[in-house]
């Protein structure tokens, strides 16, 4: 009997160390045929995400050749690419396109002293500030031009701890201004931290070239600061967001420049168009919990450009030219030339609060309704205040 126990024992023993090393084993090939399933879901998305991109592009190409080369806006009928094709994604896939229009707001450099003072009084900044502000940000950018406040110029720079020059070129990222005097204490808090005026400048103001800004996506302190009334403002954004006030058979758009300065009256009409010349396209893909997105810069009018990415610090242009910028032809795809791309695993972000340049569409929803105006801006007083210098004469 002893025998026979001892042996059932063994041979429970050898079971259960059998079962455990049989778990073990299934525990790892679950996650590796987990890993394996999650690798072919994202091979899978990446290649349906840059399909629906080539479909955006192509929905739009068309939409432009048949408005004779013009692209306004996405209630063009080019929003919802899947709608236009008339064929919804496979079941399963959810898609969201996601459209950025770059031209609604202006470069910087070519913006004159009044009118970047302006976009910042519009952004909440005090005359003095603004106007100070201004000149330091142009004393930076512009060839030829020195800032009046002696924090900004280029002996400050120079006696850095290490020492750099002002390029005299637009800027290329909004963290270059952590390097200008005057803008770096009024963009970033004590601990490097973007304040509320850098979030309105970044929302305002375009790091390419190009010559006009678009008035059906440009923000109102933009529009102000190009010299655009509030009245005129208020009046174009309703236009864009309120049908009540449109008459029977206008689009919910501005198709030419003449309607655009018919509802923002007097300004600069040589800065304003209807017409988009620098769209960024992005498309997300999600089925289940996966998700990939992917996007293109794409240039809709060939003197779009992007600054340099440095001047020669060890020459000083003194004479005022207009220059910085790269006429490069940009990569093409078909049929629209490509300033950029990108592509993440990562879903898109949603705000809270899209900005107006921003167009959003969940495919079979529609193109979502042009933000109204929660109240209208305010008029910027007509005097302005000279930059203060600490500059000793």
């Amino acid at each position: 009997m002893r025998r026979r126990g001892s042996a059932l024992l063994a041979v429970l023993v050898m079971v259960a160390l059998a079962g455990g090393v049989l778990a073990m084993l299934m525990e790892e090939r679950s996650l590796e045929l987990a890993l394996g399933a999650r690798e072919a879901d994202r091979s899978r998305l990446r290649a349906e995400a840059w399909s629906e991109l080539e479909l955006a592009l192509a929905v739009i190409a068309e939409v432009r050749s048949v408005d004779r080369g013009r692209l306004h806006a996405p209630e063009q009928g080019w929003g919802d690419p899947r709608a236009y094709l008339g064929r919804p994604p496979r079941d399963g896939l959810a898609v969201t396109y996601e459209f950025t229009v770059y031209n609604a707001n202006p470069p910087p450099p070519p913006l004159r002293v009044r009118e970047l003072t302006d976009l910042l009084r519009a952004l909440g900044q005090e005359d003095a500030e603004a106007a100070n502000l201004a000149d330091a940000l142009l004393g930076w950018m512009k060839p030829g031009r020195d800032a009046e406040d002696d924090r900004a110029d280029d002996q400050a720079y120079d006696q850095a701890a290490v020492p750099y020059r002002a390029p005299r070129r637009s800027l290329r990222s909004f963290e270059e201004l952590r390097a200008v005097g005057v803008a770096r204490a009024a963009f970033f808090d004590d601990l490097g931290r973007p304040t509320a005026l850098l979030e309105g400048f970044r929302r305002c103001v375009s790091l390419h070239d190009f010559t006009a800004v678009s008035a059906n996506f440009a923000e109102p302190e933009a529009l102000q600061a190009v010299g655009f009334s509030a009245q005129g403002i208020a009046r174009a954004r309703t236009h864009r967001a309120d049908p009540s006030t449109r008459a029977a058979g206008m689009a919910p758009y501005f198709r030419s420049r003449e309607e655009c300065l018919a509802a923002l009256g007097g300004g600069n009409a040589a800065r304003a168009t209807s017409l988009i010349s620098l769209l960024r396209v992005r498309v997300e893909v999600r089925e289940g919990r996966s998700a990939c997105t992917v996007g293109a810069l794409v240039a809709l009018d060939g003197a779009v450009s992007f600054p340099e990415a440095a001047g020669d610090p060890s020459k000083r242009v003194d004479a005022p030219a207009r220059g910085g910028t790269t006429r490069t032809p940009a990569p093409v795809l078909a049929p629209f030339p490509v300033l950029e791309w990108e592509e993440t695993g990562l879903p898109v972000a949603v705000y809270k609060v899209a900005p107006a340049t921003v167009v959003r569409v969940e495919s079979g929803e529609g193109v979502p309704p042009y933000p109204a105006l929660d109240q209208p801006p305010p008029e910027l007083p007509s005097t302005l205040v000279p930059p203060r210098t600490s500059r000793q004469r």
